[in-house]
């Protein structure tokens, strides 16, 4: 973990990874929950890259033995297929939200992808 920023009267937490950080969302979310506090919607910001499986596309984080399901934000504007069309099996920096899930819930549901940025010679 690279620092921890939380605000009691905001109800914040603002937790930055160093690169490769081998930690999940759900980890995170675990060790929230175990200080006493109740884990809400998160914005998140991550790194690897796109996979396509069965028509859906994922994106695999490097030092993590997983995928996180994406999807487009409702109302939003086709990220989803900007993603299939531009930057399968490249790696990216996607800005998503994650919806707050029932408590220790062993896996969180999709990222809702809000945009992307692909990383130059990976």
């Amino acid at each position: 973990m690279d620092s921890v920023r939380v605000s009691l009267d905001s109800g914040l937490a603002v937790v930055r990874f160093t690169l490769n950080n081998p930690a999940t969302v759900e980890q995170v979310r675990t060790e929230i929950f175990e200080n006493g506090f109740s884990p809400k919607s998160a914005e998140v910001r991550l790194a690897g890259r796109i996979v396509e499986r069965n028509g859906s596309v994922t994106l695999a984080v490097p030092g993590q033995d997983r995928e996180y399901a994406l999807v487009d934000e409702p109302g939003g504007s086709a990220v989803i297929a900007r993603l299939r069309e531009t930057a399968a099996g490249k790696l990216v920096e996607i800005d998503g939200f994650v919806p707050e899930t029932a408590r220790r819930a062993p896996r969180i549901g999709p990222i809702r992808v809000r945009g992307f940025t692909l990383i130059p010679g990976r």
